[in-house]
Protein backbone atom coordinates (compact mmCIF):
# COMPACT_ATOMS: atom_id res chain seq x y z
CA UNK A 1 0.00 0.00 0.00
CA UNK A 2 1.40 3.41 -1.23
CA UNK A 3 -0.51 5.13 1.52
CA UNK A 4 2.50 6.02 3.78
CA UNK A 5 4.67 7.19 1.33
CA UNK A 6 2.26 9.78 -0.05
CA UNK A 7 1.54 10.69 3.09
CA UNK A 8 5.23 11.45 3.58
CA UNK A 9 5.31 13.16 0.33
CA UNK A 10 2.30 15.57 1.08
CA UNK A 11 4.07 16.27 4.35
CA UNK A 12 7.38 17.81 3.13
CA UNK A 13 5.57 19.31 0.24
CA UNK A 14 7.85 17.46 -2.63
CA UNK A 15 6.44 15.47 -6.06
CA UNK A 16 6.96 11.54 -6.36
CA UNK A 17 9.27 12.66 -8.71
CA UNK A 18 12.02 14.23 -6.34
CA UNK A 19 11.35 11.52 -3.46
CA UNK A 20 13.77 8.19 -2.76
CA UNK A 21 12.67 5.44 -0.94
CA UNK A 22 15.08 2.45 0.21
CA UNK A 23 13.28 -0.63 1.22
CA UNK A 24 14.38 -4.40 2.14
CA UNK A 25 11.28 -6.60 1.17
CA UNK A 26 9.21 -7.04 -2.28
CA UNK A 27 6.37 -5.47 -0.41
CA UNK A 28 7.67 -2.11 0.08
CA UNK A 29 9.17 -1.83 -2.85
CA UNK A 30 5.54 -2.44 -4.68
CA UNK A 31 4.88 -0.08 -2.09
CA UNK A 32 7.34 2.50 -4.05
CA UNK A 33 5.88 1.82 -7.39
CA UNK A 34 2.23 2.11 -6.00
CA UNK A 35 3.32 5.56 -5.24
CA UNK A 36 5.47 6.37 -8.43
CA UNK A 37 8.39 6.82 -6.53
CA UNK A 38 11.93 5.56 -7.19
CA UNK A 39 13.52 2.69 -4.82
CA UNK A 40 16.77 1.65 -4.03
CA UNK A 41 16.82 -1.78 -2.34
CA UNK A 42 19.07 -2.75 0.56
CA UNK A 43 18.00 -6.98 0.38
CA UNK A 44 18.16 -8.62 4.18
CA UNK A 45 19.21 -12.33 4.47
CA UNK A 46 15.34 -13.36 4.37
CA UNK A 47 14.95 -11.15 1.30
CA UNK A 48 13.34 -14.11 -0.89
CA UNK A 49 13.28 -12.04 -4.67
CA UNK A 50 16.27 -12.33 -6.51
CA UNK A 51 16.17 -10.02 -9.04
CA UNK A 52 14.46 -6.91 -7.36
CA UNK A 53 15.32 -5.08 -10.68
CA UNK A 54 12.92 -6.94 -12.41
CA UNK A 55 10.65 -5.76 -10.11
CA UNK A 56 11.26 -2.32 -10.49
CA UNK A 57 13.76 -0.79 -7.74
CA UNK A 58 15.98 1.39 -9.35
CA UNK A 59 19.19 0.04 -7.42
CA UNK A 60 19.69 -3.06 -4.97
CA UNK A 61 22.71 -2.40 -2.84
CA UNK A 62 24.96 -5.10 -2.01
CA UNK A 63 28.39 -6.12 -0.08
CA UNK A 64 30.67 -3.85 -2.36
CA UNK A 65 27.74 -0.98 -1.95
CA UNK A 66 26.58 0.67 0.86
CA UNK A 67 24.72 3.99 2.24
CA UNK A 68 25.62 6.41 4.91
CA UNK A 69 28.43 8.74 5.41
CA UNK A 70 31.20 9.05 3.01
CA UNK A 71 33.71 6.67 3.29
CA UNK A 72 36.04 4.16 1.52
CA UNK A 73 33.40 1.69 1.82
CA UNK A 74 30.53 3.52 0.88
CA UNK A 75 29.21 4.27 -2.31
CA UNK A 76 25.74 6.40 -2.00
CA UNK A 77 25.59 9.62 0.11
CA UNK A 78 22.67 11.87 0.14
CA UNK A 79 25.00 14.13 -2.25
CA UNK A 80 25.33 11.83 -4.82
CA UNK A 81 21.37 10.95 -4.63
CA UNK A 82 21.26 14.57 -4.28
CA UNK A 83 23.56 16.53 -6.78
CA UNK A 84 23.42 20.40 -6.38
CA UNK A 85 21.06 21.72 -8.70
CA UNK A 86 19.91 18.38 -9.95
CA UNK A 87 16.23 18.69 -11.23
CA UNK A 88 15.82 14.67 -10.02
CA UNK A 89 17.59 11.98 -8.15
CA UNK A 90 21.02 10.41 -9.77
CA UNK A 91 21.10 6.75 -9.72
CA UNK A 92 24.57 6.83 -10.99
CA UNK A 93 26.64 5.56 -8.30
Amino acid sequence: DPLIYNRAREKVGLPADKCVVIEDSLVGLRAANGAEMPCIITPCPSSDVPDFLAEGARAVMDDRKSLGEEGDDVVVTLEKLFPANAQEPSFEF
